[in-house]
């Protein structure tokens, strides 16, 4: 692992890469205060204190930060189980090898072809004019051997076999990242839905804190029968959502085991602290750039694209003329009648046939079927080669876009992280206007509720810049194997400790 020198206050590590036998170095930087080893992204704290003011009415306000249990399972776990279980990658292995067949079914056309026949045959010819029937009975055996000398098709064949094995591989490669992707988005579904879990949890006991500030206040006669009513129905609303949050955290759970054969325990979430920082190089043209070449779909879309001139080359192959070398050896043992001057005679015994011969196939004229098979090919290419353009325009898409995607969940991470200290100080000046009698049940009900929404939307937005580096890194075609999964999980909780 190489380390060098970026800024005097933080640390950069580039990841080799493998793609197209070529190599490729992607700079992740990060702050050394957050005693991590090498991500791109940065995370605080999920929750923040509540103020002092809460805590001195004797209220029950919001956890600290979000309750977890310790992690027995982290994203490296979960995808080595994916790499076991998955079938979609499974189907991949399985097509690889039936493309390496190609290549000895591709070799055989121009190796020499063997076969022996034989049978038993009774003949018999009358003759009018003399009144004789020849009698011609008994076995015959051949051995014959093929060589070609020349085929012009089997060679384009060939051709094709190997360009078929690369084209398999790279859907191997392809079905791995996409693995990857898949693993990755629904793992972080699960992280989310726990973390709602947690807030919908932390806001139903803050928001029943209210309620039963409400009702005592009502008691004795300090408070009213709105600030109880309106404190209701906000803790109604909580629970109803709990219920959705419920459901979702259980469909996601059920997305990771259909990739993974099995249920999830508790999982890994991010490690509290790590500071942000960006992706390098910042210009989006040199990802775009990249992409145009490197991406997997870019590659199998110029696979494509060859083999469809290959097939346009077999199919004018078919009027080259085929040049073989036959040799035969033939035996009959039998009763054979001939008629010669004398009369009829008899032959009994073995007879031994031996030939040899070059054999010249020229086609002149097949009906048009060449022509047709011809025009069609070429047609098929044009087809191909207008999906590769399209295929580079997807892929330059798709780099600009999780590029993009990745510096504005950034800077919507910033914005989230200062909104919810904004959040957490607004509510403590309403908790301190209610105090006073300056504020409403309801005005701390809303301050409540903001502050949980800001906690909700950072959570996404630091699990969707997750994402989003690992699409960055699919778009440009790097193989998204254990080692950049292990780089993202570095950063994660370790498993045994909360």
């Amino acid at each position: 692992m190489t380390r060098f020198s970026n800024t005097p206050s933080a640390y950069s590590r580039s990841i080799p890469v493998r793609y197209a036998g070529a190599a490729l170095a992607l700079a992740l930087l990060t702050s050394p205060a957050a005693g991590a080893d090498g991500l791109l992204l940065s995370v605080g704290t999920l929750d923040g204190s509540v103020t002092a003011a809460a805590e001195d009415s004797g209220e029950r306000a919001a956890p600290l930060s979000i309750p977890r249990e310790p992690p027995e399972e982290d994203l490296l776990t979960i995808y080595r189980h994916a790499l076991e279980a998955d079938r979609q990658l499974a189907a991949a292995r399985s097509r690889r090898r039936v493309a390496e067949e190609d290549i000895p079914q591709a070799r055989a056309l121009y190796l020499p072809q063997i076969g022996v026949s034989g049978g038993y045959e009774r003949r018999e010819q009358d003759i009018s004019d003399i009144s004789e029937t020849l009698e011609h009975s008994g076995w015959d055996a051949t051995l014959s051997l093929t060589q070609p000398i020349f085929r012009r098709e089997a060679l384009i064949r060939m051709e094709q076999a190997r360009t078929l094995v690369s084209t398999a591989e790279l859907e191997l490669s392809l079905a791995g990242q996409q693995l990857a992707l898949r693993v990755a988005d629904a793992y972080f579904d699960v992280l989310l839905a726990q973390d709602e879990m947690a807030l919908v949890d932390a806001e139903l006991a803050a928001v029943e804190s209210q309620l039963r500030r409400a009702e005592r206040a009502l008691e004795v006669g300090t408070g009213t029968q709105t600030d109880v009513d309106e404190a209701r129905a906000v803790f109604d609303r909580v629970r109803a959502q709990r219920v959705a949050v419920t459901n979702q955290l259980d469909v996601a759970r059920e997305a990771l085991r259909r990739i993974t054969g099995r249920y999830p325990g508790s999982l890994a979430s991010l490690e509290e602290g790590v500071e942000l920082r960006p992706v390098e190089p910042a210009d989006p043209d040199h990802w775009v750039e990249m992409a145009e070449q490197y991406n997997l779909e870019v590659q199998l879309a110029e696979r494509r694209d060859r083999l469809a001139r290959q097939e346009v080359d077999a199919s004018r192959a078919d009027r080259w003329p085929d040049l073989d070398l036959e040799a035969r050896l033939t035996r009959f043992d039998g009763t054979e009648d001939r008629l010669g001057p004398t009369g009829v005679t008899s032959s009994d015994g073995a007879i031994d046939t031996r030939s040899i011969r070059l054999q010249l196939s020229v086609p002149l004229y097949t009906g048009g079927a060449i022509s047709s098979r011809t025009r069609a090919a070429e047609a098929e290419r044009t087809a191909t080669s207008d999906e590769l353009f399209d295929q580079r325009r997807e892929g330059a898409l798709a780099a600009r876009s999780s590029f993009l995607n990745l510096a504005a969940n950034r800077e919507r991470i910033a914005a989230l992280e200062q909104a919810l200290v904004s959040a957490r100080s607004n509510e403590a000046s309403v908790r301190r206007g209610q105090e006073v009698g300056l504020r409403t049940t309801t005005d701390v009900l809303d301050a409540q509720s903001r502050r949980f929404q800001t906690k909700r939307d950072l959570a996404e937005a630091r699990y969707g810049y997750l994402l989003n580096f690992l699409e960055l890194q699919a778009a440009v075609g790097i193989v998204l194997d254990e080692a950049v999964i292990e780089d993202v999980n570095h950063h994660l909780q370790s498993i045994g400790r909360s």
